[in-house]
């Protein structure tokens, strides 16, 4: 299997080949100068066996010239070519390859000739003629390994052709044949990129596994392996799943300890770990990336200011300045990133006006050329707006954002800016200004649902009640469940008294105590809305009047629910019965809705009050944890 392998493993090659190639040429050239062809053909072969490819090139040369008829002719002629191809000389090695073929059409080494003048063209570009020659050997070729490897390559070539479907279904097709081939398994990680870049993170997930299977049973491929599972801590961290990804680092952890792919590892887990409120692990791993004798530079770089950013974040901003002044005096680096995680440390530490210094310097000093620069340079614009917020300076903060906007249109940062836009404004009580600024911000964005609570604030402001429970109904549509549709209730049920929509009210108002315990009802809005409905009750009945008014003062808010309800019975049992009911309701203290209906369905020499008055007392309104503004 090795001659399949090396071509995946040639870009491994270590310092250490250099130089045991420098070690032996002296000597060795010495022995080369030998006549004796035996002599020759062995120092080509342990050129060859060693992947110094080139110098093998010129023995193997001097051999074929020297002995023409020689038994070892085929093999010299299939290594010169063979050494051609590792050494990338692709063009040469596939005229190599086709004489080799031509001269020696029954030699055991053709269908391996084959592959490698097709992998030849394959790296030059050549996908047709290399495409023509894998499908003829999936086909004919009786090693399974050379099988295996022609349907990668094809699979590969309609990657490149920009067919992934038909690459797919090729990868499929050779995993299926070839379960335990590497051949499979790495189209199992092309798969499994492929799956990542469409965020099908189950799929990509089941891809990996396979990969890794096939490693487990190779342990002598260790890159394979990393491979395999990078990409499964690539689908746990972008399904931000930390559990299932510490798991599998403790599962692993014998392999992981001291790999290639161990920093690599370690900062994804950080990454996920920082999410948590503590964050002390996350700083452990950042410390051990950024000590880690195989992280590059750029990955320790990018694990410092991770781990600046997460002590700020857990409460431990003064060492993060520590280590950010440091770093900054040493004049070299990514300062302009250094001067960012400064100001937010700065930040954290209450020391808003230093960090507001040092964002406008970096406005004008860092330099938009590179894309990150450009991301730090609009994020850092922000910030100086958000702390001009915080401190109620709306003027200030209107214009840098009004900037902004008319400066940065393409920005990726565009809706928040936006929305700072408009809550400036609104702290400076330009309603209409302030709405238009809001309906700016586009549905897809994170800001959107706070937008359009702002909208729709506005638009009440400006005493345009109809546009603004609009707004707020959008709300409730689009973001169920959350702190702005909690408000947007509370504001509907007063909007809705004020529009003349009573029932509309009592509806919503129903719905809040229902299911709804965090929502807040405004007590100049329950008070309202319990007269429209008390007012109604007194109108079936004086019995019914009398009984909706007693179980109103006993219940407070909680018991507009029972005056919706006793409305709803007077439509289905008549007016007379249900007044009857009420009376004697009143006079046994019986405040339930259920029991209220079930003495005006049941017969007067039957009913027995008893069981009306063992249900729980009633509670108090704290008790449902329905908050009311004094």
């Amino acid at each position: 299997m090795e001659y399949l392998i090396r071509d995946h493993q040639r870009e491994r090659l270590t310092i250490a080949l250099a130089l045991l190639a420098m070690t032996v040429a002296a000597p060795c050239a010495a022995k080369s100068s030998s006549s004796d062809p035996a002599v020759t053909i062995d120092f080509a072969n342990g050129l060859y066996a060693r992947r110094m490819y080139g110098p093998a090139v010129g023995e193997y040369e001097k051999f074929i010239r020297l002995n023409p008829d020689s038994p070892e002719l085929p093999s010299a002629r299939f290594r010169a070519a063979d050494s051609r191809y590792f050494s990338g000389s692709y063009k040469s090695a596939v005229f190599y390859f086709k004489e080799f073929i031509r001269d020696f059409p029954g030699d055991g080494r053709v269908p391996m000739a084959r592959f490698r003048t097709a992998l030849a063209r394959y790296h030059l570009g050549e996908f047709a003629p290399a495409a023509r020659i894998f499908v003829a050997l999936a086909k004919e070729s009786p090693d399974p390994l050379l099988r295996s490897g022609a349907l990668f390559y094809l699979g590969k070539i309609y990657e490149s052709r920009k067919n992934p479907e038909r690459a797919l279904e090729i990868f499929r097709r050779l995993m299926g044949l070839y379960p335990r081939s590497e051949y499979s398994a790495y189209a199992a990680l092309a798969m499994g990129e492929r799956f990542i870049g469409e965020r099908d993170f189950a799929s990509a997930a089941g891809a990996y596994e396979f990969a890794a299977k096939v490693a487990d049973a190779s342990p002598e491929n260790a890159a394979l392996r990393e491979k395999a599972l990078l990409g499964l801590f690539a689908c746990d961290y972008s399904r931000r799943d930390l559990k299932t990804a510490l798991r599998r680092w403790q599962s692993h952890k014998a392999f992981i300890a001291g790999s290639a792919c161990e920093p690599q590892i370690l900062y994804l887990l950080a990454d996920l770990e920082s999410e948590k409120r503590e964050g002390s692990l996350s700083v452990h791993f950042l410390e051990k990336v950024i000590g880690h004798p195989q992280a590059d530079d750029g990955l320790k770089e990018k694990a410092f200011f991770k781990k600046c950013e997460t002590l700020s974040a857990i409460g431990e901003a003064e060492e993060a300045l520590a280590g950010l002044e440091e770093y900054l005096n040493g004049g070299k680096g990514d300062l302009s990133r250094a001067g960012y995680e400064k100001a937010r440390a700065l930040e954290a530490l209450g020391r808003a006006e230093e960090a507001a210094r040092i964002y406008r310097g970096l406005v004008t000093t860092v330099p938009e050329s590179a894309w990150t620069e450009q991301a730090l340079y609009e994020k850092t614009l922000l910030k100086i707006i958000e702390i001009d917020l915080d401190r109620r300076d709306y003027a200030k903060a209107s214009e840098e954002a009004a900037a902004f906007v008319r400066e940065r249109p393409g920005s990726r940062f565009l809706d928040a800016a936006h929305y700072k836009l408009g809550v400036s404004l609104a702290g400076l009580k330009d309603y209409g200004r302030a709405a238009e600024a809001f309906g700016k911000v586009g549905e897809g964005s994170p800001w959107h649902g706070r937008a359009l609570y702002g909208l729709a604030a506005c638009l009440e402001n400006q005493k345009l009640p109809d546009a603004a429970i609009r707004a707020y109904e959008k709300i409730n549509a689009l973001y169920p469940g959350s702190g702005f549709s909690d408000e947007a209730f509370s504001r509907l049920v007063y909007l809705y008294l004020q529009s003349g929509e009573p029932e509309k009210a009592a509806l919503l108002c129903g719905e809040i105590l229902s299911a709804k315990p965090t929502v807040r009802i405004y007590p100049d809005a329950a008070f309202w809305l319990a007269e429209y409905l008390l007012g109604r009750c007194r109108r079936l009945g004086p019995g019914c009047g009398a009984w909706a008014e007693a179980m109103y003062r006993h219940r407070g808010a909680y018991g507009i629910r029972s005056l919706q309800g006793l409305l709803h019975l007077a439509k289905d049992i008549p007016v007379h019965q249900l007044e009857s009911a009420a009376a004697r309701a009143l006079e046994h203290a019986c405040w339930r809705l259920r029991d209220l209906r079930a003495l005006a369905l049941a017969d007067d020499k039957v009913v027995q009050l008893g069981f009306l008055q063992a249900h729980p007392l009633i509670r108090d309104l704290s008790a449902y944890r329905i908050a009311f503004p004094s």
